[in-house]
């Protein structure tokens, strides 16, 4: 896959968007919200120069309720996952959620839909995840209320 990244940089510097793959049930429903990324500057400028792009993954979950706990997991309820593909530059992500609204009025204690976003290279050109980033975990509205940020350094500088 070596040069694709190039040309895909290209591509998003011209448009200035992320490249969004939504994965899991439901659909749009207001509860997206943005997130500061960024990285130290060694991490950056080794990503851009290798062509390695940053995945955001965010995983949309809630408390069960009594009726829940039967499609409970580790005591969660799974309600959807979103994925963001970006340039390895700081931005701010938008997340477009998709949960699983059936699931979260019946499921979720007090309906009350969280979130936990990750941030790991892309693999485009190492197999290996090249990132230390940090994570958010909390509720959807938490999110929405601020912009929180995800720093990124380089795993082995």
């Amino acid at each position: 896959m070596r040069g694709v990244g190039s040309g895909l940089l290209a591509l998003w510097m011209c448009a200035g968007a992320a490249i969004a793959a939504p994965t899991g049930p439901g659909g749009g429903d207001g509860a997206g919200f943005s997130l500061k990324l960024t990285f130290d500057p060694a991490a950056s400028a080794a990503l851009v120069k290798r062509d390695e792009w940053t995945i955001v993954a965010a995983s949309y979950y809630g408390r069960p309720n009594a009726a829940g706990e039967a499609h409970a997991s580790e005591g969660e309820v799974f309600l959807g996952k979103t994925e963001v593909t970006v340039v390895s530059v700081d931005q701010t992500v938008t997340l477009s959620a998709n949960p699983d609204l059936q699931a979260l009025a019946n499921w979720v204690e007090g309906g009350v839909l969280r979130v936990n976003v990750n941030v790991f290279t892309a693999r485009f050109t190492d197999e290996n995840n090249l990132l230390n980033c940090g994570i958010f975990e909390d509720d959807v509205a938490v999110a929405q209320a601020s912009v929180p940020t995800i720093a990124c350094r380089l795993l082995n500088p």
